[in-house]
């Protein structure tokens, strides 16, 4: 047990001290892999930056996350190709009953993201801007 103790420290030390690449390399090695320690890893880097960001949501490989602090991001969300999401970004779903429309935000491509913007369900033809609240789907 001492053992194990001493093994996830270290594991966080590695993450804390940022010696595992990049947000996009990583998650691509937690995917690739079968390894439950990639999965790991890549959990505690997550939980560092005190963000949520499944696994295994639909995320294009080379979307940019600038400053990885406090980002969500709800497992049904769809993100494009070359999209740019700054700090403190939700990107939730709405599955609430008796709501006109459900569903997730689904993000083109090379779409920017501003810092604090929260985006709550479905919709098309709109534009998000920094610290702008979204409820597209609320009763």
């Amino acid at each position: 047990m001492a053992h194990l103790k001493t093994y996830i420290s270290l594991i966080k030390t590695i993450v804390t001290m940022g010696w595992l690449g990049d947000f996009n390399l990583l998650r691509r090695r937690a995917l690739l892999s079968n390894h439950p320690l990639s999965k790991f890893l890549y959990k505690c880097y997550v939980e560092k930056h005190q963000s949520y960001i499944p696994l295994y949501c639909n995320i294009n490989d080379d979307v940019y996350f600038p400053h990885l602090t406090g980002i969500h991001i709800a497992g049904t969300v769809t993100i494009g190709k070359g999209c740019t999401i700054y700090q403190h970004v939700t990107l939730g779903s709405n599955f609430l009953q008796g709501t006109k429309k459900r569903g997730a935000p689904q993000i083109g491509n090379n779409v920017l993201i501003g810092a604090g913007v929260r985006i709550v369900g479905g919709g098309e033809n709109w534009r998000q801007f920094a610290n702008w609240r979204r409820m597209h789907n609320s009763r």
